[in-house]
């Protein structure tokens, strides 16, 4: 199946060649896919640009590998923001590359087939290998407290009591370090299970680092709570019922026993096990719910407390009803007249005399529960506080008390009602209107005179002339009807009292109420907000601030008169009666309250109240650069942007889109400024940051990653891979002269010194411009090679140096001698004259080692005598090397002839030499090892990997592969290889 995916994953990009349009441009710059020897802390998606991966501590090298989406596209990528981007295959390794220690940076541009490119950025942290710390700190329920922080060890966590274990997940920093949990070992990255008793729980977990010199113990305190659950399964009394019947969920209830009930059992049943129940009556200690408890006559409260594990309590009441048999009376008054026999609870039959037209009996029971009812004359029975009317003459009234049980007794008392009449003819005053209108058998009234009516005569003549009337007013001295009242604003009560011959008497009762023009308040505030100035009744004015989270306040006023009314206006809207929740808008807001008098009397009282803003968001950034990236939007935070060398600092306008907010800024991490205040930059990158800070404190942070260019225009060193410069270098002169051997047919510019950001092409006899150190062919004779570095800023205009490089020509030499070098990777030819023009390499050299031909690939020169032949073979000390030296092979070279060479040892892969009869020894070790005289190619291969010997590249095709190893074998001959 693997080899299926892998097919598919091939045939992708043909697939999506084959469905695309014919002429269609792909514009599709996404990844598929990267890998890296590390994961990732997110998930990959083509849509996320930005990626951590950990590496373990002492990780000094890295690779990775990317997936097109579309097989069109092309990549290039880049370490540590270095200034050459490199291509890379899809899913091609990169191959290893150094990292160090910290965050290491791994930028993939994708560029699409139409040109469009994307970047996705790696972030590779390696830590040091005494880091101790987790990066991740994570329970199975619910969240630490605090969140995880790397530098915080110690956390709480609060489970419901359900929860009886949670999962335990530490992340460390360092995948070498080490772990444990309560001192058991734990695998980095894995959940471990804690069990929870009812309570605190500590899980302690130990980190240690890589070379063990660091160790963080990092604490959670996780407390289970106990059981809630404080409910009865059931409830039970030993006499009477519970209503209603009874349910965990109810908690009140009544019950009646009987008079000889005198104590009682409660019986509840928790549900829980762990619960507790414990039960009090009226009001005494709560004690065992096994014991009987005395009950008082009538109502009894019954409390049944039940407490949960986590003490949580609970109370189910019974009011529990001792039912009374008492049908006494304790005391009998009459609203006029006295009882005869004076009362007694013992005596049931009284008499009394009376002038009233009708008498209240007022009885008292000895009982509470019990009821008393009163009829007169034989009529129906009424409630005893009923006014009874009386026919003159004699008028029996009886009182029917029933006790609590049903038991009655009767009391009764025999009236005598005397003639007489005390009613008043008519009634009127100096100022204001009665209400009702007069009727002599209406003895209540009320009036309302002006604020300004400060004293009030009565007319009330009796309608008995020999009746005599009188008046007082507030409960003062009667007095004659016909003197002058003194009122008081507001509520005064006006009494007329009639005596009639018989000794009756009638009081006629006015309320005159005097307005009052008091329109002023005796309270006012909000809760919550302070006012200013402090409450004077005398101020009308007021001014409060309230945070940006209140959008509505509520008024708590109280008038200084109570007939005056109040009505709110809020921002000038309507006024309204009530005082419900004012709504607030940002900003300012005007709150009126009307206050209108008894007589309508008006004043304003009026508060403004400023609800501060939390918006902090920019509407405009006003930074001085011609572009920023994103265009700026409020909701955006993070942009970048790119000045000039030339421009030396910036500006900051920064525009908060509320008037009340205010901006600051700075760059690179300095003091914050006004707007407006210079900023300078440096070479290279700046961090320019706008706090902008709303009117409740709420603050908004906005940053531009701001680089200069470098504008560096000159080179601070020049050289030739072959020749001299003369002049000598100097950065402000540009042009030079070399001179190199005709053998020289290329040469390749060294520059150095250029600035960050900046690009340095060469040519030659103005061809195409090439990248520095590209092999540039050179003619013979004059040869005009140009080199320009144009600055990373390209209002800075290209710099060019040029050099005149003369080829010479090669005169007749002969071959005095020849020899190989130490690895056998090329041969030395020494002439026995210097050479005195360089010529270029013509192809009619030929090496044979043994009879066997070796190939000549090139030739180079190392000094006026010596050219050095690179073949594509290793030459071994027993070798017999022939060279053949044709005529032409050098232009200008006479010469010819054959000359045996003797070969050095073979190199290993560090450059150290390593003798054959080494390798040969090893192999023999091999072959014993194995226990035969016959190694499978395949061991062999294997013990080249484990660095027992170097992977020697033989026969030249730039690897180490099998044909190299049996031509290695070859040379040792106790060995052999099936």
């Amino acid at each position: 199946m693997k080899r299926i995916g892998w097919l598919l994953l091939l045939l992708l990009p043909v697939f999506a060649l084959l469905g695309k349009p014919v002429g269609a441009v792909s514009s599709n710059a996404d990844l598929a896919g990267i890998s890296t020897p590390y994961p990732f802390t997110t998930e990959f998606s083509p849509n996320v640009t930005e990626y951590h991966a950990y590496a373990p501590s002492g990780t000094t090298t890295y690779y990775f590998a990317a997936r097109f989406s579309d097989a069109t596209a092309t990549m290039q990528y880049r370490i540590n923001g270095l200034l050459s981007w490199l291509g890379l295959p899809d899913w091609t390794s990169s191959g290893e590359f150094g990292i160090s220690t910290g965050i290491n940076t791994i930028e993939i541009k994708v560029i699409a087939q139409d040109g469009t490119t994307k970047t996705y950025t790696v972030y590779i942290h390696v830590p040091l290998s005494n880091d101790a710390s987790l990066r991740g700190l994570t329970l199975s329920t619910g969240a630490l407290s605090p969140a995880f922080t790397p530098g915080v060890y110690y956390y709480t966590q609060n489970v419901p009591n359900e929860v009886t274990s949670v999962k335990v997940t530490p992340v460390l920093t360092d995948s070498k370090a080490t772990l444990t949990l309560n001192g058991a070992a734990l695998t980095n990255g894995t959940a471990s299970t804690v069990n929870l008793p009812v309570g605190p729980t500590t899980a302690t977990i130990v980190a240690t680092s890589a070379n063990a010199a660091v160790t963080h113990t990092y604490q959670i305190i996780i407390n289970r709570a106990g059981s809630s659950n404080n409910d009865l399964s059931s409830l039970t009394l030993s006499s009477g019922t519970l209503s209603p019947a009874f349910t965990s969920t109810t908690t009140s209830y009544t019950a009646s026993v009987p008079f000889s009930a005198g104590s009682l059992q409660v019986t509840p049943v928790k549900t829980h096990p762990d619960a507790s129940v414990a039960v009090a009556v009226n009001g005494s200690p709560y004690t065992s719910p096994m014991s009987y408890f005395t009950l008082n006559l009538g109502m009894n409260t019954v409390n049944v407390k039940v407490t949960a594990q986590d003490g949580t309590p609970k109370i189910y009441t019974i009011m529990v009803l001792r039912k009374s048999n008492n049908a006494n009376l304790s005391s009998l008054s009459l609203s006029s007249g006295e009882l005869s026999p004076s009362f007694s609870s013992g005596i049931s039959s009284y008499n009394a005399t009376v002038a009233n037209e009708s008498i209240t009996v007022t009885p008292t029971k000895a009982d509470s529960n019990a009821n008393v009812l009163v009829r007169v004359n034989g009529g129906e029975y009424q409630a005893a506080s009923s006014p009874l009317p009386l026919e003159v003459g004699a008028n029996t009234v009886e009182l029917q008390v029933t006790a609590e049980d049903g038991t009655i007794k009767i009391y009764s008392i025999e009236v005598e009602r005397l003639s007489g009449i005390a009613d008043l003819s008519t009634l009127s005053l100096s100022a204001g209107e009665l209400n009702p209108l007069f009727d002599r058998d209406t003895i209540a009234y009320s009036a309302i005179v002006p604020n300004e009516t400060d004293t009030l005569t009565v007319y009330a003549p009796a309608y008995d002339e020999m009746a005599v009337t009188e008046i007082r007013m507030n409960g003062g001295v009667y007095a004659p009807v016909d003197t002058p009242l003194l009122l008081q604003v507001g509520t005064n009560t006006l009494e007329v009292k009639v005596t009639a011959p018989n000794g009756n008497t009638k009081v006629y009762t006015v309320a005159v109420t005097r307005t009052s023009n008091d329109a002023s308040l005796s309270g006012l505030s909000i809760p919550g907000v302070e006012l200013s100035p402090g409450f004077n009744s005398s101020t009308i004015s007021y001014v409060g601030t309230v945070g940006s989270d209140i959008d509505r306040i509520s008024l708590e006023l109280s008038a200084a008169h109570p007939q005056a009314t109040l009505e709110v206006q809020i921002n000038g809207g309507d006024y309204i009666g009530g005082l419900s929740p004012i709504p607030l808008q940002v900003g300012s807001n005007t709150v009126r309250i009307k206050v209108k008098a008894q007589d309508g009397t008006e004043r304003i009282y009026t508060i403004h109240i400023l609800r501060q803003s939390s918006n902090a968001a920019l509407s405009t950034l006003g930074l001085s650069v011609p572009t920023v990236s994103p265009s700026f939007q409020r909701d955006i935070y993070s942009y970048q942007a790119t000045v000039s060398s030339v421009v030396n600092s910036v500006y900051a306008w920064p525009q908060p889109e509320d008037p009340h907010a205010y901006a600051m800024v700075r760059v690179n991490q300095g003091t914050y400024l006004p707007p407006g205040t210079e900023l300078p930059l440096q070479n290279g990158n700046n961090l320019v940051e706008i706090k902008v800070q709303a009117q409740d404190g709420t603050e908004r942070l906005y940053t531009v990653q701001l680089t200069k260019l470098g504008g560096e225009g000159y080179l601070s060193g020049l050289s030739l891979s072959t020749g001299t410069l003369s002049p000598a270098f100097h950065p402000e002169i540009y042009q030079y002269s070399s001179a190199v051997n005709s053998s020289v047919e290329q040469l390749r510019v060294h520059a150095y010194g250029t600035a960050p950001g900046s690009m340095v092409t060469v040519r030659v006899g103005h061809g195409e411009w090439m990248p520095l150190e590209s092999e540039l062919p050179l003619a013979d004779g004059s040869n005009l090679v140009e080199v320009r570095l144009q600055p990373e800023d390209p209002a800075v205009p290209a710099r060019t140096y040029s050099i005149l490089v003369t080829r010479q020509q090669l005169s007749g030499v002969a071959l005095s001698s020849a020899h190989t070098d130490a690895t056998g990777y090329y041969t030395y030819l020494t002439f026995d004259q210097p050479i005195a023009h360089q010529a270029a390499y013509g192809g009619g050299i030929t090496l044979a080692v043994n009879g066997r031909q070796v190939t000549v690939s090139g030739a180079t020169y190392t000094d006026p005598t010596t050219i050095k032949l690179w073949v594509s073979g290793l030459i071994y000390k027993w070798d017999k090397v022939t060279i053949s030296l044709e005529q032409g092979a050098f232009r200008g070279t006479n010469g010819a002839g054959s000359y045996a060479v003797t070969a050095y040892p073979v190199m290993n892969e560090s450059g150290v030499v390593r003798p054959v009869s080494e390798v040969k020894h090893s192999l023999e070790e091999l072959r014993n090892a194995s226990g035969s005289a016959v190694i499978s190619m395949k061991e062999i291969m294997q013990w080249m990997g484990q660095g027992k010997t170097a992977n020697i590249d033989v026969d030249g095709d730039g690897v180490f592969t099998r044909s190299d190893a049996t031509l290695l074998l070859e040379f040792v001959e106790p060995v052999y290889v099936k």
